[in-house]
């Protein structure tokens, strides 16, 4: 089971629905130590796909912890994710980050394969 200590980082959104301002997007990557929130991978490793035969470095996705579809609300809670997670999470809706997480590392599975850096 997993243990759910990352929060994710509400915002009251004065702009358009997706955009975070520079600050909140500093504030929000400090907060999870530079981190996706799902995953728990630092932003900058590599992954290795091991169906496709290609390498990727994980780069930060804003995503909405709650999809905008489901709460057309202009008090937004987003998260950084990184692109694998993000992807696989889409629109799904979970009551807690501890089932987002569950559900996101099974969608990982197989296909995607940790590349520690050289010593």
């Amino acid at each position: 089971m997993l243990k759910a200590t990352r929060k994710p980082y509400t915002c009251q959104m004065t702009r358009t629905k997706h955009s975070l301002k520079k600050e909140e997007q500093q504030q929000i990557l400090q907060q999870q130590n530079n981190r996706c929130i799902y995953c728990n991978y630092q932003f900058g490793s590599v992954f290795r796909d091991k169906k496709k035969h290609r390498h990727i470095v994980l780069g930060v996705a804003w995503d909405h912890f709650t999809p905008w579809s489901y709460i057309r609300s202009h008090n937004v809670t987003f998260v950084a994710a990184c692109q694998i997670c993000n992807s696989i999470k889409g629109a799904y809706v979970f009551d807690t980050l501890a089932d987002a997480c569950a559900f996101i590392s099974k969608g990982r599975g197989q296909q995607w394969q940790y590349e520690p850096p050289d010593p």
